[in-house]
């Protein structure tokens, strides 16, 4: 699970929170979620992710799961699409943080 807390105080458009995690193998996968105006205030979001399989398993050929070890995540919440080149696309802000994985399930 991955809680991501922000304050507006103008408010937002129409746009997207983006993050990426990056193994202790150095593979990294990301996603990118769609939210609708906030009004001025603060927010709390929730993403929940599956950390049972590895990034790039195959479970029929192989033993899959994730790595122990540190894990880098990185994140975004941004006026309409990440990384978009389009007029009025902008970074509202970013940040980034760790997490440690020391125990398979």
């Amino acid at each position: 699970m991955i809680d991501m807390s922000f304050k507006t105080i103008n408010g937002t458009g129409i746009g997207t929170f983006n993050f990426n995690i990056v193994d202790p193998k150095n593979q990294s996968t990301g996603d990118q979620y769609w939210f609708e105006e906030k009004k001025p205030g603060s927010y709390i979001e929730r993403i929940q992710f599956q950390t049972a399989l590895s990034f790039d398993c195959d479970p029929s050929t192989e033993l899959c799961g994730w790595p122990l070890g540190v894990y880098k995540i990185s994140a975004q919440i941004c006026n309409g699409v990440c990384g978009s080149h389009h007029p009025h696309t902008s970074i509202y802000d970013s940040a980034a943080s760790s997490f440690n994985m020391t125990k398979k399930a």
